[in-house]
Formats: C-alpha cells, structure tokens, sequence
C-alpha cells in the first residue's frame, strides 16, 4: 500500500506496500531534497536501517536488505543512469526522514518502483496523518486512501479502486506529484494530489477533481485528489518522511521539489502512449497478446484489439474496384492509408500506381475511382509520422 499525508507509506509482500509521506512531528530529519537513492552503491547483503538511522533510513536493524534484482522492466526507471541490479528488501517498517522547513512550503514530487503483492482488503485503521495511501487489490486493481469534501464538515476519508491492474510478481512505477501550495479554503491542510503509474498520465477517477483550484465540493472526475488529512488538523502539509512498510520490495527512490528532476519519464513506446498499453493490460509492447502474429504496439496504430486474434488489419475484395479495409485505422495514431493497384502481382512496389492517398479512419469501402476493366491487384499502404 502507498501513501501520503505527514507520512508516506508503501506496503508490499503478504501485506500491502504501502508508502506514507509524513508532516511534522518528527524527532529528527537527516536528507535534504532533492533526494535519490538507486541501492547500486551499496553491497548486497547491506542492511540499511536502524534505530539511530543510517542515512536517514529508520527501522529495526533487519527491517530491510539490499538485494539483487534483475527484472527487467518496460517503462523506464527513476533513475535511467543506474544499472538496476539492486533493490531494497523490505521485512519490517522502515521509515526515510527528509529536511523540510516551514514556512516556505513547496510542491514535492515522489518517483519510486515498487513490487507490490495483492491483498484482499485495505488496512484497518492508517495514521492520522496519512495523505495518500495505495494497495494492489486481490483482483489486481489499485487502490487509493484519500479523502473527498462533504457539504460541511472535515472531509470524509475514503479507498477508491482505480482503473488500472497489475499482475503479480511485476514492478511498478510510482509517481506521485504533492500539490502543497493551492489551497481552497484557508485552512492550510486543504491540499491535492496526482498519482501516474509507469510514467503515463495521471490516473483519473469519479471521487477526483479536474482542476485546482477546486470550485464546487463535489468530484467531477478528474486527476487531483484530496490529501486523507486535508482539513482535519493533522498538522501542515508537506513531506518530511518516506516510509514503507514490507514484505516487498523498492527500489529507484526519487523525492524533489523540481519536476524537472524526475528523468526517464517516457511517455509513450513506438510513439504509442503508455496509457494504451496500460488500459490493455499489456507489459510487453513488442509482444503479440492475441497472437495474430501483429505486435501489440502495431495493433494500436491500426486501430484494432490488440486482446483479439480474428481482428487485424485485412484488404477485402467486395467487387471491380471496390474494397474494404478490415479493422479501422486508431484516431488515436497518426495513421494514413495509400491504396496502389498493379496489373502484375511480382512487379516491384515502384512500378505499382498510387490510386489514393491521404485516407484516414478507412472503416468501410472504397471504390477505386479508375479501376481498370481487367485484373487488377491492389495494396494498402500505411504511413505512420511517429515512428
């Protein structure tokens, strides 16, 4: 499970990674921010943590271990300059203490990895403190602690499933933008959030709002969420610890009050957007899902389900001169069809005639406008600019 409030908190393994963004009330601080923490310098078999902290990392002695890792992993890491063999072991809550002062607040971006394990409920009873907290679900779905503003009174805290699956056993990349500096009503606990995954778009749901500052109590289905302790005195907003709670696993650890920090942000694969293979399910952009012998990525440019075989990209012949494209070109690709036509099936793509171009979003018939009296083949040609 993930969270964030005053603190953060990852929870994985047989439990829930859950990753807690902590606020004041702290005893000590010991990184500054930016901050970033790959593992790779350090041994493995290095145990991190303890009750005096070791570079900011607080735990139980064996609370977590540097271990080696070598999953791969799609979407582009936090950290692309490290070479991605250790990850850090999680067993016993650990918690990573940053410096923050008030006033003179400041949005902060959090970017990790995380392995999380599914589990069928949420946890009982989170810290008062809490902002934001996260789990992977028994059905695979994510899931987000946060809260959503009533009509009067302190905010109602509540778990909302989001619309995006993991399989068990993969790594996942976390980021989380901490908006700290709009505040609706005056109240300075009143703040938002935004949580991608895998470097995609920001995750929409029906309890979120579309835009801060926020104009009416209720959600209108958007990306900004309600921090869990937004008007509840929890204390001011903003990060002062990173924490985590295992079994499971982390790793790429990224907290920074400039956006342009986090490096290795990709947002699309092949020019496809990451948020399409997300929808999809889909962990391996070069893979072939349904096997119709189309990658998966191909799928999207021609517009067809990447998840079903009998649905790819055909020419049929309807009559003299007349065609139909099977499947439709995306209006999410930047798709273009050239049709050609040759007497002679074996002659070189040169000596084939253009008789259309430019079409685009090709969902039934064509008729070719010269179709000559005897046989003709014909071809289909598609452009795409972004790749």
């Amino acid at each position: 499970m993930m969270a964030v409030g005053r603190n953060v908190r990852i929870l994985t393994g047989s439990c829930m990674a859950t990753l807690v963004l902590s606020v004041g009330g702290l005893a000590k601080a010991d990184n500054a921010l930016p901050y970033t923490e790959s593992f790779e310098e350090l041994a493995v078999g290095s145990q991190i943590a303890s009750t005096n902290g070791v570079d900011g990392w607080y735990g139980d002695s064996n609370a977590c271990t540097v271990v080696a890792d070598t999953s791969s992993f799609t979407w582009g890491y936090p950290i692309p300059s490290a070479t991605h063999t250790n990850v850090l072991n999680l067993e016993a809550p650990v918690t990573n203490r940053f410096s923050y002062s008030w006033p003179g607040i400041s949005n902060v971006w959090i970017d990790l990895m995380v392995k999380p394990v599914p589990r069928e409920n949420p946890p009982a009873v989170l810290p008062s403190d809490v902002q934001v907290a996260m789990y992977m679900g028994a059905n695979g779905k994510m899931n987000i602690f946060h809260a959503r503003h009533l009509s009067s009174g302190n905010p109602t805290q509540m778990w909302s499933e989001l619309d995006y699956s993991l399989s068990t056993g993969e790594w996942l990349r976390v980021t989380l933008e901490m908006d700290y500096l709009k505040d609706n009503w005056g109240g300075g606990t009143d703040k938002y959030f935004r949580i991608s995954f895998n470097g995609g778009s920001p995750i929409s749901n029906a309890n979120a709002y579309s835009e801060l500052p926020i104009t009416a109590y209720e959600p209108d289905n958007g990306t900004y969420f309600l921090i869990a302790c937004g008007g509840s005195g929890a204390g001011n907003p903003g990060l002062t610890s990173l924490s985590t709670e295992g079994p499971g696993m982390i790793d790429d650890v990224v907290v920074t009050t400039d956006k342009n920090d986090l490096a290795g942000q990709s947002t699309s694969i092949h020019g496809v957007p990451l948020a399409w293979f997300q929808s999809m399910g889909i962990s391996d952009p070069d893979g072939d899902a349904d096997g119709d012998g189309i990658d998966n990525w191909a799928e999207w440019v021609a517009g067809t389900d990447p998840m079903t075989g009998d649905v790819f990209l055909e020419i049929v012949r309807a009559g003299k001169g007349l065609l139909s494209l099977g499947g439709a070109s995306s209006p999410n690709a930047d798709a273009v069809f050239t049709i050609l036509r040759n007497a002679n099936l074996t002659d070189p793509i040169e000596n084939w005639t253009v008789v259309a171009s430019g079409l685009t979003n090709v969902t039934g018939p064509w008729q070719d406008p010269s179709a000559p009296n005897g046989k003709a083949y014909y071809r289909a040609r598609m452009h795409w600019n972004q790749y």
